[in-house]
């Protein structure tokens, strides 16, 4: 399975996590175990919108490139040419970062 393999629907998002630090601010190593889960993540694909039993799309808020704000309990995890990505609806999603 590739990335553009996969077609979203409705108002599904991939989101690929932010890396967490490796290192802390003194310079030691942190194990895997002990990172942080990384709370913002980069947009990789987007379905069309939400449909409404009227038939009126709503079109998605968020697009393909922003920084989203995740929240802690985000654990539908699909993996895709060996990297993890979070399968999720928009409504999940806690805000858009900016720069």
């Amino acid at each position: 399975m590739t990335l553009d393999s996969i077609e979203l629907l409705s108002n599904r998002l991939l989101i690929k996590r932010t890396a967490t630090a490796e290192t802390s601010s003194s310079g030691l190593v942190i194990p895997e175990s002990l990172r942080e889960v990384s709370l913002n993540g980069t947009v990789v694909k987007s379905g069309p919108g939400f449909t409404d039993d009227r038939g009126v799309l709503y079109p998605m808020t968020v697009k393909v490139g922003d920084l989203v704000l995740l929240p802690r309990t985000a654990n539908t995890i699909i993996s895709i040419d060996g990297v993890d990505y979070l399968l999720m609806y928009e409504q999940e999603l806690l805000g858009i970062l900016t720069t």
